[in-house]
């Protein structure tokens, strides 16, 4: 299975929050969400162990998405620069994991003070 790309750019201090729709690559009917659960995690590189922070991933099964969010709090933690991020899905009830959606982390820095 290929893994869809997709980069988020945030503004440090300021909320982030996106809402990712699920669909059929062929049909593009949206995908049915029962039973999943997501989490998703900020690291400086794919190796690294540090955590630099954690994306919240709140799904609506019924509606074929989910919310992805950061508070202000947590974005103002995380000092401007490039790292990565990715999403584990995971059927809560076979316990089979896949990793869906992966990409860039950018956090840009405040211009006005």
């Amino acid at each position: 299975m290929q893994i869809a790309r997709y980069d988020i750019i945030i503004k440090r201090g300021e909320t982030y929050c996106q809402d990712a729709i699920f669909r059929d690559k062929v049909t593009k009917e949206p995908l049915d969400l029962t039973g999943l659960k997501a989490s998703a995690e900020v690291r400086p590189s794919e190796e690294s162990e540090t955590l630099i922070g954690v994306i919240y991933c709140d799904v609506f099964p019924e509606d074929s998405y989910m919310q992805l969010s950061m508070p202000k709090n947590k974005t103002a933690e995380i000092e401007p620069g490039f790292y990565t991020w990715d999403m584990k899905m995971t059927d809560e009830e076979t316990g089979n994991i896949a990793y869906e959606i992966e990409g860039n982390f950018i956090v840009k820095g405040r211009t006005t003070k």
